[in-house]
């Protein structure tokens, strides 16, 4: 399908973008819908902060822990890997197969649908069956290369739908299939029930759907096939699309389409080479018919044919081969002559016109380009009629999956068979839907439709300019891809061709930045196809075209390892970067908070950062953003010791001082890419930043062990309401997911103290209990504090540890909870906020801050924590969340008492050698070490051990090389690198 624009582009900055996508919504645009479609609720951009929270879950950090570099792009709707890739694995399909269902779970089966292969690579594909149903856009592949895995796909499904539930009847579900239809209905064929993923209101559900085709015309004859999903247990329309695909410059167009559609033929004639602006060109017609004697005979590709008869001879010629048959009307352009010994020259032109022979040339053209560079692809070796001047219509040509059509000269435009490239755009379309179909996938994605049909047409005539000479009275192309960029995601509107040139532009810049070389950029395409992209639904292009990146890197990749680069990968990076088409950040900071500091000394905060190629094409500058003591946020960029190393120095501050402070990793485009910890620079809720508190000694803390210094913690309030999930002081017992990311933890199994067992948790489950059994249900729960005398202190400063969450796998409502922590200085009359958040860290995180900052210290200070399950009766499975919290380990500590030490153990390490190391580490002291514990670069917990001497020896030589974090028991950190 081509979409026209009839005026020129002016998207350079963002707000007159969104005033000349809002005048076209309301002008031309609006006829380039169609009204009859539904589509489901779109999908919302890519979250960066979100995409962060999936990678610090405990599916993708075990996978991690076992394929170092591995690098991946979640689904956010199913929160399961889907796009992975990194240095290839020495696995075969099922070894690799078996692993990744161990780790990230499958509801049902997996069907075989075969293994594809592309250039050097093969792919191996699944689809996912539910209680023997095939769920609707489910992806399992991974491909080879070389014996190892360099990618995968995990996009499975969860079904909470009881299989006991009743369906409509057929002529209920026949009804809503047609319901509201503006056009006459010529056939309504189902095609049986499925799963239809349906995301509403921040939930996934999968539905039971019957699927049929409505096979439509309008007014004026011009036909629709509308693919369509209804719910069979409530007869809702959940989906209707229309499949065939028009060429429309703003005369009505549809939505999409893909179909193959082959012609050839022989013999001289003139036709058209570009464009009817343009002088006809002579030449010859190849793959033409010649019946002689009851016997077909077919031109070369040069127009010549050998008969192996004595002339003369009566040959009969057709405007048909095996890749096309012209018709105008239902009449296909023939003639006779008599052939004599020796050389004939036969021209067409007087039994056609020019227009018959210019859409036969050109889907000769599109399809000797196409086996050119995919000879083993058969999907196009077929008769394909191609109608010229199809009544009903103008200034529009389409492909309806059994015929190509064009239109005549009228209302101001040319004729569209005499347009070479719409024949080549139309076409890419049929390579396209029957590519997918013999690699095992679907092509769905509308707008990527358009920007691939649009590849295979500029691929042939190698111009950016495409459609030129559509008009009568001027050359005005269709699109063009050399001026004006469209950007994602402030030029996408949600209409597929103008979504389109937002991944066509990219690979045309990419053409360029390569050396405008297509002996480059299209066996980078053809391998990259393989990707299967496409498959993602409407109104997904964020994902859909990041996935076309990922791929073309992995296409251009030529050892299986991505990550050390790939011959063009800066000219892919830049090319896309363009259009706003970037990768998602896997950049992970290593760091350690060290949560407390002696005053007088400087303030540095140092963390490794996990970055490979092709991040590191992205990545612009590290920053620091600090607060002291409850002031204004600062930012200051961090500085590179060599080997992704940053650091900072704030300086030194004075006692009862509170630092907090987050990381930012930024990208080329100015954004944040990654965050430590994840969410905290969010303006919005955002999560808890890292804390360091700089010169205090301890005084009194409630660690839910042995030591309780105020008396009992209250389990409730009046007022709390919530009828499971009410907070406990207790041994925590961890829950964990089962269908979606299985084995995330979702209640905390531990606590902090120490050498401790208690911790304060909002209800516990039995081990082997679901993650919605005693979680926080049906309102709040509050744990309040006994009154606490501070009016003695200078300067006071609570740290407390803190477990929520609102939003594990699975869970309904996302984000739609609060967790919040207040505190009062009159014994409980009045309350101020402490934290007031949405945002759910399923981890342990640290929060500390003075008193003063918030309230006069007293004698009658209180803190309470609130954990809630709104109830909200206008949302969906409104109360269905999921919320889960604890605490542990409330301190209080004032400015720095030199009598009184901080922890127990103050141990002063000395040295920490060999560094770098390699089979061993010895850490060194003056006292005791207490606690050591060290992390790798994927923050798993290697090494823990309660030490009663003034050193250790560890042993490493089965670590892998990268850099680790020590922790000792005084919070102290440093830094160890194995070579």
């Amino acid at each position: 399908m081509i979409y026209v624009r009839g005026m020129k582009k002016f998207l350079s900055l963002f707000f007159l973008s969104i005033v000349v996508n809002a005048i076209l919504a309301q002008s031309n645009l609006e006829q380039s819908y169609d009204r009859n479609e539904i589509r489901p609720e779109q999908y919302k951009p890519i979250d960066v902060t979100q995409q962060q929270q999936l990678r610090e879950q405990t599916q993708w950090k075990l996978y991690r822990q076992a394929h170092t570099g591995w690098m991946v792009h979640f689904n956010e709707l199913t929160q399961t890997p889907h796009r992975a890739y990194g240095p290839g694995i020495a696995q075969n399909e099922q070894a690799w197969l078996e692993e990744v269902k161990q780790i990230f779970g499958l509801q049902g089966e997996l069907d075989f649908q075969g293994a594809f292969k592309q250039g050097d690579r093969t792919t191996y594909r699944w689809k996912q069956r539910i209680d023997g149903l095939s769920v609707l856009f489910s992806d399992v592949h991974c491909v080879v290369y070389n014996d190892k895995i360099v990618s995968w796909n995990w996009d499975v499904y969860s079904s909470e739908e009881s299989t006991g539930l009743s369906v409509k009847s057929d002529s209920d579900l026949h009804q809503s299939a047609i319901a509201n239809l503006d056009y006459v209905i010529d056939e309504v064929i189902p095609e049986g029930m499925m799963y239809f993923p349906l995301h509403k209101q921040g939930k996934l559900n999968l539905k039971k759907v019957q699927s049929f085709v409505v096979k439509t015309h309008n007014e004026v004859q011009i036909p629709q096939r509308y693919k369509v999903y209804v719910d069979a247990v409530t007869g809702e329309l959940l989906y209707r699309v229309n499949e065939i695909v028009h060429v429309c410059p703003n005369k009505g167009c549809t939505h999409q389409s893909n179909f193959p559609f082959v012609v050839s033929a022989q013999v001289q004639s003139t036709y058209y080479l570009t464009s009817p602006w343009d002088a006809p060109v002579s030449g010859t017609l190849p793959n033409l018919r010649m019946n002689i004697g009851g016997v077909d005979y077919f031109t070369d590709s040069n127009g010549n044919v050998v008969i192996p008869e004595v002339g003369p001879l009566s040959a009969n010629i057709f405007l048909e081969g095996p890749w096309a048959k012209v018709y105008t009307g239902s009449v296909t352009p023939s003639f006779s002559a008599t052939l004599q010994d020796g050389g004939n020259t036969i021209s067409f032109d007087s039994n056609s016109n020019i227009k018959e022979r210019t859409a036969y040339r050109s889907v000769q053209d599109i399809h000797d380009h196409m086996k050119l560079w995919m000879p083993n692809f058969t999907g196009m070796d077929f008769q394909l009629p191609t109608n010229i001047d199809v009544t009903g219509g103008d200034c529009n040509a389409f492909y309806d999956g059994t015929s190509i059509n064009f239109y005549d000269l009228a209302n101001g435009c040319n004729a569209s068979s005499n347009i070479p490239d719409v024949a080549y755009h139309e076409y890419g379309h049929g390579i396209n839907d029957n590519y997918y179909q013999s690699q095992g996938g679907g092509f769905i994605n509308g707008a990527m439709g358009e920007a691939y049909a649009d590849f295979w047409a500029i691929s042939l005539s190698n111009n950016p300019i495409l459609g030129s000479g559509f008009y009568v009275d001027n050359q005005d192309p269709i699109r063009r891809y050399d001026v004006d960029p469209k950007v994602y995601p402030m030029d996408l509107v949600g209409e597929v061709h103008q979504d389109g040139e937002i991944l066509m532009g990219a690979w045309w810049d990419t053409h360029l930045l390569m050396g405008s070389d297509w002996n480059i950029t299209i066996p980078l395409f053809v391998e990259a196809y393989a990707g299967l992209q496409a498959q993602t639904m409407n109104g997904n292009e964020g994902q859909a075209y990041t996935d076309v990146l990922i791929d073309l890197l992995l296409a251009d990749d030529d050892d299986g390892d991505i990550t050390n680069g790939t011959p063009h990968g800066n000219a892919i990076v830049q090319g896309f970067y363009i259009h706003g088409i970037t990768l998602i950040s896997n950049a992970t900071f290593v760091h350690v908070a060290e949560l407390y500091r002696d005053s007088g000394t400087e303030v540095v905060i140092e963390s490794g950062l996990d970055l490979t190629f092709p991040y590191l094409n992205y990545l612009q500058t590290v920053k620091l953003h600090y607060q002291v003591n409850n002031g204004n946020w600062t930012e200051t960029e961090m500085f590179d010791q060599g080997g992704m190393q940053y650091f900072v120095s704030l300086g030194q501050f004075g006692n009862a001082t509170v630092i907090k402070y987050y990381m930012t990793a930024q990208d080329i485009n100015g954004s944040i890419g990654t965050a430590h910890p994840f969410g905290a620079h969010l303006s919005l809720y955002p999560n808890l930043p890292d804390v360091t508190i700089v010169g205090v000694s301890q005084m009194a803390l409630q660690d839910c062990d042995n030591n309780e210094n105020w008396g009992a913690w209250n389990l409730g309030v009046n007022g709390d309401n919530a009828t499971t999930g009410i907070w406990d002081l207790a041994q925590p017992i961890s829950s964990l997911t089962v269908d979606a990311a299985p084995g995330t933890i979702v209640q905390t199994g531990t606590q902090t103290t120490p050498n401790g067992e208690y911790c304060f948790v909002t209800g516990n489950a039995l081990p082997n209990d679901g993650i919605g059994v005693n979680d926080v249900d049906g309102g709040r729960t509050t744990l309040l504090s006994p009154a606490i005398d501070m009016s003695g202190y200078a300067h006071p400063i609570i740290a407390y540890n803190r477990w929520y969450t609102n939003s594990p796998p699975g869970g309904a409502n996302p984000g739609a909870d609060w967790f919040q922590v207040q505190m009062s200085n009159d014994n409980g009359a009045n309350w101020t906020y402490i934290e007031n958040t949405s945002t759910s860290d399923m981890s342990w995180r640290t929060n500390a801050f003075r008193v003063e900052d918030y309230l006069q210290p007293s004698a009658q200070m209180k803190f309470r924590f609130i954990a809630s399950d709104s109830i909200r009766p206008d949302v969906n499975l409104t109360g269905g969340s999921l919320v889960e919290a604890a605490m542990d380990d409330f301190i209080l500590f004032d400015e720095f008492d030199p009598n009184i030490s901080v922890n127990e153990k103050n141990s002063d390490v000395e040295l920490v050698f060999p560094n770098p190391g390699n089979d061993y580490l010895i850490i060194q002291g003056n006292s005791e070490l207490g606690m050591i514990q060290i992390w790798d670069a994927t923050g798993r917990l290697v090494y823990k051990k309660e030490v009663n001497s003034k050193i250790d020896n560890v042993k490493t030589d089965s670590w892998i090389p990268g850099v680790y974090q020590i922790r000792l028991s005084n919070s102290r950190s440093y830094r160890w690198i194995k070579a």
